[in-house]
């Protein structure tokens, strides 16, 4: 039987109220991580932080929404299902939905970062990122899914400001060798929530781990989104 209402234990999601609410949340993490740092007999200490309380969950949403339609663009110019686009692919589908801008093959050797024959979903993602994603829609042929998803400047402006809340605090846990967990959240927040996780365990996991990621492994995309991670 489903668990009454009443009952059901729900995930804590902070409401927005402006930047230096935000701020103020920020230094509760801080402070978390200073605690974790200061217990006796812990060796590997652990904090763990919640994305939705470092900014505007709305801005979140939106961060989602484009990242899953930049995978959307991928799997359009995927015309075989293979999971690798090729150049005579990326050429006629680049002509279908774009005109202007970038020509055709200095935009496909940009994503192209091993240099082979073809691009696949990681080069894509790391090349095509939502701060990034808005010089290629200005050239848009129609105001598609993904021309609706890009942010804006002032979302570009409060994007950085979150991710400067975020690079603070993992500094903190850097510095007192406290592990941390990003917590998972709701799923019309988790594409944002992986794509932070992300950026933060490519610039903090180098020497040891020190960011770790969670998955909702009851969700049926769980298991494709942890090896998209692995690879």
């Amino acid at each position: 039987p489903l668990t009454p209402p009443e009952v059901q234990i729900k995930s804590r999601v902070y409401d927005y109220y402006n930047e230096d609410i935000c701020d103020a949340r920020a230094k509760v993490f801080e402070s978390c991580i200073e605690s974790a740092h200061t217990l006796k007999g812990t060796k590997d200490a652990f904090a763990a932080v919640k994305v939705t309380a470092l900014g505007n969950p709305k801005l979140l949403e939106r961060v989602s929404t484009a990242i899953v339609e930049i995978r959307n663009l991928f799997n359009k110019f995927d015309v075989d299902n293979t999971g690798l686009i090729s150049k005579e692919a990326f050429k006629k589908q680049y002509e279908t939905y774009f005109s202007g801008g970038m020509d055709v093959d200095e935009a496909f050797n940009m994503i192209n970062a091993d240099n082979d024959d073809s691009i696949d979903y990681v080069e894509w993602s790391n090349c095509l990122t939502i701060e990034e994603i808005h010089k290629l829609t200005t050239f848009c042929k129609s105001q598609g899914p993904l021309a609706a998803a890009t942010l804006t400047e002032e979302e570009r402006e409060l994007l950085l400001v979150m991710r400067q809340r975020m690079y603070k605090i993992v500094d903190l846990a850097d510095k007192y060798n406290v592990k941390l967990m990003i917590d998972a959240e709701h799923t019309y927040f988790q594409p944002a929530i992986d794509y932070f996780t992300h950026i933060l365990m490519k610039k903090y996991n180098k020497d040891r781990a020190l960011i770790f990621g969670t998955y909702q492994m009851y969700l049926t995309d769980s298991h494709g989104r942890l090896l998209d991670d692995i690879s």
